[in-house]
């Protein structure tokens, strides 16, 4: 039997011979580290100098064609206009390049990169929207999982598992379509605190009974006493 951690994967994979013979068990988020924590939001706000006057849109990446970051950027140029108080927060692996495409679109004092970063639960909190903005090449995006599970409203490109992750059309966006990603994030920004607070909510909710690492663990025992017990009648 084949295990895929995606219904992704799935997709790309399906081969008939195989129908019967494959199961999809997706990667768990641990949602008692991956929690909203307005601690850790004003931490990483004051070390950013950037009070709650801003709204910061955020992605946690690795600077890869498939993460598409001049998506990310396009689209920030585009929801900017006639709203000076957008931030952008790029957490990544390579800032020079990322620092490169940010000044070519004349877009530097509204990007903050931030590099070696490997606790990204203390990260999420300090966002007003978590995204991704991948072209291609997703399985089940942990970034998107785990800033959902931390209470933060989330979009992503219809790439990989995001769409069934996430579970609301509206936040999706085509790959490769700025407008589109932006339009996604200007639907949020346009809600009321009250209402940003209850799509977090419910979207970690949506992590919790769908996608939490007790679930995957569940899946696995399951998967492994069925051969157990088929190994034990043999």
């Amino acid at each position: 039997e084949i295990i895929f951690n995606s219904l992704n994967a799935i997709r790309n994979n399906d081969n008939s011979r195989y129908k019967s013979k494959y199961s999809v068990i997706q990667n768990g988020i641990d949602t008692k580290i991956f929690i909203n924590s307005e601690v850790l939001r004003n931490q990483y706000r004051n070390k950013w100098a950037l009070d709650e006057s801003f709204f910061i849109i955020g992605m946690v990446a690795r600077f890869d064609p498939k993460k598409d970051h001049k998506n990310f950027i396009k689209a920030s140029k585009i929801i900017l206009k006639n709203r000076g108080n957008i931030r952008f927060v790029l957490i990544t692996n390579y800032k020079k390049e990322l620092e490169s495409i940010i000044n070519s679109y004349g877009m530097k004092k509204y990007f903050i990169i931030e590099t070696n970063i490997t606790e990204t639960n203390k990260i999420y909190p300090a966002f007003d929207i978590n995204t991704l903005s991948s072209a291609f090449g997703e399985g089940f995006p942990n970034a998107i999982a785990e800033g959902m599970s931390c209470g933060i409203p989330s979009t992503a490109t219809d790439t990989g598992d995001s769409k069934e992750i996430i579970g609301d059309i509206k936040l999706i966006s085509k790959p490769r379509d700025p407008a589109e990603l932006a339009s996604c994030w200007i639907s949020i920004y346009e809600k009321n605190f009250e209402e940003r607070i209850k799509i977090g909510l419910e979207q970690r909710n949506r992590i919790i009974n769908n996608y939490s690492k007790e679930i995957m663990l569940k899946k696995s025992e399951k998967l492994y006493f069925k051969y157990h017990q088929l190994n034990n009648n043999e």
